[in-house]
């Protein structure tokens, strides 16, 4: 089915979802704009991008970014002679990277060619568009209650926080969440062409889009239906999944830049489930409501008994493979809280889109129709 065909057929519940995200928009500009983490480099990139048309730093692209300095739109953003030095070993001539990709700044670039107001208001932009793309996916596919859960997934967890603020959070949870509902609705293709996306700032989510490619183009040659599109959607993740590691190997020699520049070591000592489990740090500690969405997901385990899971064994595979691909990126970071949260660190967030689904069965069973 079109776009325009799936968008047709939301009606009147897109509209709402449109105004909703409308007010999401208006709702994260009202506050200021403050660098947090990484960001700084996330508006260099932008700058870069929107103005300078380059995806790296030129001499023009640092001038844009002192002068975004300067008009003071964003607070606490790194002088521009410190931001130079941060990664010395990423350097070619006179021009110059980030130990981060530059798909969501480009993405945040876009909005901000269209929108008027400076490169703030671009990236809001975005994060108003995905959220208004998850909702979307999450209505067609699980209808209202989809797109309640879905929302309710964002605003009432620590992901709320990166709503206002320029960091990859925001992309990662939403294209993540989309992908999973993807794919544990058979549309393996999309789910790829969605974890291709965040592949592109993160590189370990190759595996998870690399697992959802192989089924849909298992499904490709199984079934006739859609063939046209998932051979479009199919061959399109798998050019965009490989966009990270060729860029930074045309330019640098290695597949992801934190491999050259620091920020990561494969041979650390296995302690990952920090981000789950510490006190201080862990996404349980810090989101009560996650610890009984785990114990809901437990209980429908094995209230649906072992012949449903063995029929979801694709989805429950994906699962696996996720959680096990995030593991070994979180182990292998040397950056405890690169996103500047406040007492929960960012990796814990990346496991959100898996609580989409006991969120989605807990709402589907107050939805029920009650008989007298």
């Amino acid at each position: 089915m079109s776009i325009f065909r799936a968008l047709c057929a939301l009606k009147p519940d897109f509209y709402a979802l449109v105004f909703s995200t409308a007010l999401l928009f208006g709702f994260a500009l009202q506050f200021n704009a403050t660098n947090v983490g990484d960001g700084a480099e996330y508006y260099a990139m932008e700058v870069a991008l929107a103005q300078a048309k380059v995806p790296y730093m030129t001499d023009s692209g640092w001038q844009k970014y002192q002068r975004l300095r300067e008009t003071g739109e964003v607070a606490g953003l790194e002088p521009t002679g410190q931001l130079k030095k941060k990664f010395p070993a990423l350097r070619v001539g006179s021009t110059s990277d980030f130990n981060h990709f530059w798909a969501y700044s480009l993405a945040g670039a876009v909005s901000d060619t269209f929108l008027p107001g400076g490169a703030h208001i671009g990236f809001m932009a975005l994060h108003a568009a995905l959220f208004l793309l998850l909702v979307c996916i999450s209505l067609r596919t699980d209808g209202r209650m989809g797109a309640v859960a879905a929302t309710a997934l964002l605003l009432t967890s620590p992901m709320l926080w990166f709503l206002t603020k320029v960091h990859t959070e925001w992309w990662t949870a939403t294209l993540s969440t989309a992908a999973f509902i993807c794919a544990f609705s058979r549309k393996w293709a999309f789910a790829a062409l969605l974890f291709s996306l965040v592949s592109t700032q993160n590189i370990s989510f190759a595996l998870p889009a690399a697992f959802c490619w192989i089924i849909g183009a298992y499904d490709f040659f199984r079934i006739p239906a859609n063939r046209l599109s998932n051979s479009a959607l199919l061959i399109l993740s798998a050019i965009i999944v490989l966009v990270h590691p060729w860029y930074y190997f045309a330019r640098y020699g290695v597949v992801t830049p934190q491999l050259l520049a620091g920020g990561a070591d494969l041979n650390r000592d296995f302690t990952a489930f920090r981000y789950l489990i510490d006190p201080d740090i862990g996404l349980f500690p810090n989101w009560p409501l996650g610890l009984l969405l785990l114990g809901v997901s437990v209980f429908y385990l094995i209230h649906d008994g072992w012949e449903r899971l063995k029929a979801n064994m694709g989805p429950v595979l994906l699962v696996l493979v996720y959680c096990t691909s995030a593991l070994w990126a979180h182990n292998a970071s040397q950056n405890m809280n690169s996103g500047a949260t406040v007492h929960l660190a960012r990796y814990g967030l990346w496991y959100l889109p898996l609580f989409y689904f006991p969120l989605l069965r807990v709402f589907k069973s107050f939805d029920r129709p009650h008989h007298a």
